[in-house]
């Protein structure tokens, strides 16, 4: 009998002595007698865990990164407490007609103060402080310049009064009491030239004098004037644009912005009031647009999400690429995938059961999985398929592949995982998290290779029988994978140059940059056209 003959009739099962394989064909032999009843509820709980990992939200607040006990995360909640959130909602509301906008603006912010989770509504600002004290706010070359007009008026005043002509035509002799009154008003006032200590000069527009206009120096300013001069005129009660085309809002909930579905909620109850309240019966060409922090997180958030998506999808193809050059066919690619995606699926319930959230850390983790999961699955088909190139039928291949195989990969996902835990001990919620999160998910991906495949296996056979077993790669065709000696010394002089270039930049790496910002996402505001024209016409006025 040749070698091949008794290839195909040695025994399979797990190797004597060893504790592991012995328990773990047990397991496979129990599952493979019933595979639809074993499938059927790893798949149950399987939607389970995925209903369950729909939940998890994803948390940007950089609080989220910190331990509770850190001063800064210590003070800014403290002050939230007795502020609450910061964060607004502005509503920019535009027509041609002023008295329209803030008839439209009035009952807007009557309607949203009725509404639930609004600490408070900005739309009219009491303005009589700034409109009485705003003069006591100049700087002191003003204040002087201010001082020594009013000094030349008086004292022009006094001595236009004793140069008055009498009714003989002559000027009247000043008495001596007009006399002592002039050299108190010398006294108290001075020359009235006085001049103010050096001082930066003031911006163009902002002074009263005028040296060119000696007339105007000694009169004492007027009420339209100073107003004009010093921009009393612009004062304004509503955050409106001076031809009234556009007035503004604010509105300040208590919800936290980072809670994205409770925030959309919000803003979907300010789109109905807006609708009901019928913006065209108040103008026909009456506008509105909402921006603020909440807008902005929703935002960032799509970015994130957008970001997770595209990341996933790339790993999933690379993936498929690969296990099409490797295997070179469909059924050994869903004996990778399925038990990959379960075990994905069961790593994020746990997630959601355990910490609650992602940061901007773990957000990726599913990428993560896709690359340190796969390869137990890998292992395991290559196995079982290498068992069946050998004569032995689907069941005892599946029982002598992985059994022997069980021992390996649990050490190799110790390993991974005790890596990942040590994490753990960081204070830094970015670190730690992330290292339970992937130590977790690494085992639970062996896991589910144990007991998703060998039923998943079997039935598939059932039903769509192997005629002709295989296992090769493609890769092994070509002449620098072969393993020949010529071969491995040029991978390894390939290997070793990508190694020397990947070290190049090593040394940035070394020091931890504690800028966080440089960890938030970078979004692109849209901005329409009707709110750049309202920020033309009333932020930069």
């Amino acid at each position: 009998m040749n070698d091949h003959s008794q290839d195909q009739t040695r025994p399979a099962g797990p190797a004597k002595g060893t504790r592991t394989s012995y328990y773990i064909a047990k397991l496979i032999g129990g599952l493979i007698r019933r595979p639809v009843l074993s499938l059927t509820a790893i798949f149950a709980f399987s939607a389970l865990c995925l209903w369950v990992g729909m939940g998890l939200d994803i948390r940007t607040n950089m609080e989220d990164l910190f331990p509770d006990s850190t001063p800064h995360v210590v003070r800014a909640r403290e002050v939230r407490e007795k502020l609450g959130f910061s964060s607004q909602v502005k509503f920019i509301i535009g027509s041609p007609d002023k008295d329209a906008n803030i008839r439209f603006a009035t009952d807007l912010a009557d309607r949203i103060r009725q509404m639930p989770d609004i600490k408070s509504v900005e739309l009219r600002t009491d303005i009589s402080f700034f409109e009485k004290n705003a003069l006591l706010f100049l700087d002191m070359d003003e204040l002087q310049k201010l001082k020594d007009r009013v000094k030349r008026s008086v004292k022009k005043a006094v001595k236009d009064e004793l140069d008055a002509p009498t009714a003989d035509g002559n000027a009247a002799a000043p008495t001596d009491e007009d006399l002592a009154d002039e050299e108190d008003l010398d006294e108290d006032f001075g020359d009235g030239n006085a001049k103010a200590a050096p001082a930066a000069p003031a911006a163009k527009g902002t002074s009263v004098l005028a040296e060119d206009e000696k007339a105007v120096e000694d009169e004492i300013p007027t009420e339209e004037e100073l107003k004009e001069t010093y921009g009393l005129d612009r004062f304004s009660e509503y955050s409106i644009a001076k031809d009234g085309t556009f007035i503004s809002l604010k509105v300040y909930p208590t919800i936290n912005p980072n809670r994205l579905a409770e925030s959309k909620i919000m803003l979907a109850g300010f789109e109905k009031t807006i609708t009901e309240l019928n913006p065209a019966s108040y103008h026909p060409d009456m506008k509105w647009a909402m921006e603020g922090d909440y807008h902005k997180k929703i935002e960032e958030m799509g970015v994130i999400t957008k970001d997770l998506t595209n990341s996933t999808i790339l790993s999933a193809v690379a993936i498929i690429l690969l296990l099409v050059v490797f295997f070179g066919n469909i059924r050994t690619i869903i004996f990778v995938l399925v038990p990959l995606c379960v075990g994905i699926a069961w790593t994020m319930a746990f997630a959601e059961l355990t910490i609650g959230y992602l940061n901007l850390m773990t957000a990726f983790i599913v990428s993560i999985l896709f690359g340190l999961g796969v390869d137990f699955s890998i292992h395991g088909v290559s196995r079982y398929m290498e068992e069946r190139t050998h004569g032995l039928p689907v069941k005892d291949a599946l029982i002598s592949g992985l059994s022997k195989l069980g021992k390996p990969m649990f050490s190799a996902a110790m390993t991974t995982a005790v890596t990942f835990f040590a994490l753990a001990l960081f204070e830094f919620r970015g670190f730690s998290q992330f290292g339970i999160i992937a130590g977790v998910g690494v085992m639970i991906c062996l896991g589910v290779v144990i007991l998703v495949l060998p039923p998943l296996v079997v039935l598939v056979d059932r039903y769509l029988p192997e005629r002709t077993p295989s296992f090769g790669t493609r890769l092994g065709k070509l002449p620098f994978f072969s393993r020949t000696l010529k071969g491995a010394r040029w991978t390894f002089v390939v290997t070793m140059v990508c190694l020397v270039a990947l070290t190049v930049g090593l040394k940035d790496l070394v020091l931890m940059d504690p800028d966080m910002s440089k960890v938030m996402t970078k979004t692109k505001t849209t901005t329409n056209d009707f709110i750049k024209q309202y920020r033309a016409k009333v932020e930069r006025q």
